[in-house]
């Protein structure tokens, strides 16, 4: 079971993202033992760095997410915006949560043409989400499009996240 942390090469994984609807944990997967691999300075680092939560607004209105937001403690830093939210509210959730100082995944599982997903990660990026899906069945050249946008983005580009299957 703990190889499922490794990655192709038998390396630790780096980071895990284990989700259940309203909370996603973005933690380092640092546990040399795992994969057989010597302990580094690098792995040492990566076990050091807190596990980021990722609170999903799984909710229809600016105003009940942004409760959420407010109610939560400081540390939380990470908001997920799903498909219902983004299309109630569009993109003014983005600036509403980011204007609390909080880092935005875009959770919109992106899969049409590989031009329109390149738009549309280039126009996430301009919102400044951090974080933005794509559903992997969309094919390597749509792939290709969406993570050769996120990296025309400038200095701070979204990452993308390949979605295999939806549960």
């Amino acid at each position: 079971a703990n190889q499922q942390a490794c990655d192709t090469a038998g390396r630790p994984a780096k980071w895990l993202i284990i989700g259940h609807h309203s909370l996603l944990i973005r933690t380092p997967l640092v546990e040399p033992a795992y994969c057989g691999v010597p302990d580094t300075a690098e792995e040492r680092r990566l076990t050091n760095m807190k596990s980021e939560l990722i609170i999903a607004l799984d909710v229809p209105r600016t105003t009940d997410a942004l409760a959420a937001v407010d109610a939560l403690p400081s540390e939380l830093l990470w908001y997920k915006i799903g498909l219902e939210l983004f299309c109630a509210e569009g993109p003014a959730i983005v600036q509403a949560v980011r204007s609390r100082r909080k880092s935005v995944f875009l959770d919109l599982k992106l899969h049409d043409i590989p031009r329109t997903v390149e738009r549309a990660v280039k126009s996430a990026a301009q919102h400044g989400v951090e974080m933005l899906t794509v559903h992997a069945s969309g094919g390597r050249a749509m792939l290709r499009a969406a993570a050769d946008a996120a990296r025309s983005c400038g200095a701070k580009p979204p990452k993308i996240i390949a979605v295999m299957a939806l549960t």
